[in-house]
């Protein structure tokens, strides 16, 4: 998709999310399911990227690296170096992002007030599992797989037992030019 469709999507999904808790928060009682959290229903809604961009910038921010760099260390790239292919990761997140979306409509009678700091809290708890759960299998990953380091030395070995071209002795001799 690249940067120019992510950050239009992203654009995209935020403003429907901001009319989303608009109409909410202004929607009378008759006009359908009135959520008593808007707030947190866009937080739901959009709990995938929030939690990330979040995350991402807390650790680059700890660890004195500037936020806006790129890297490897967003959920996705965690949950690929856990083993799982792209379409697993893709359901994983659809999953997260249903089960937060869920737990807002089955406390739609509850206020922010209530429902925000759960979900925070329970996105926050949920973060740390994965990054310990990855950090294992990443270390259980690199036990089980080949040297990297002995593949370098076999190939620095074989290009120092590689004959490196040399210029005859007789090429240049009695200012004669030797073209074999």
């Amino acid at each position: 998709m690249g940067d120019t469709g992510s950050l239009s999507v992203g654009f995209s999904l935020t403003v429907l999310v901001i009319l989303f808790v608009d109409k909410t928060g202004l929607m009378a009682p008759w006009e359908g399911l009135k959520l008593n959290a808007p707030f947190s229903a866009g937080l739901a809604f959009l709990i995938v990227p929030v939690y990330d961009t979040v995350r991402i910038f807390i650790k680059r921010t700890m660890n004195g690296r500037s936020p806006l760099k790129p890297d490897k260390s967003h959920v996705h790239h965690f949950l690929i170096r856990m083993g799982l292919h792209h379409d697993q990761v893709s359901l994983v997140l659809v999953v997260v992002k249903l089960s937060f979306i869920s737990i807002v409509f089955f406390g739609y009678s509850l206020s922010d007030h209530i429902l925000l700091p759960t979900i925070a809290i329970i996105a926050t708890v949920l973060g740390i599992w994965m990054d310990r759960k990855t950090l294992e299998k990443v270390k259980i990953n690199c036990k089980n797989s080949p040297s990297v380091s002995g593949k370098n030395a076999d190939r620095v070995k074989r290009r120092q037992n590689k004959r490196k071209p040399s210029i005859a002795k007789n090429m240049f001799s009695n200012n004669k030019i030797n073209m074999n």
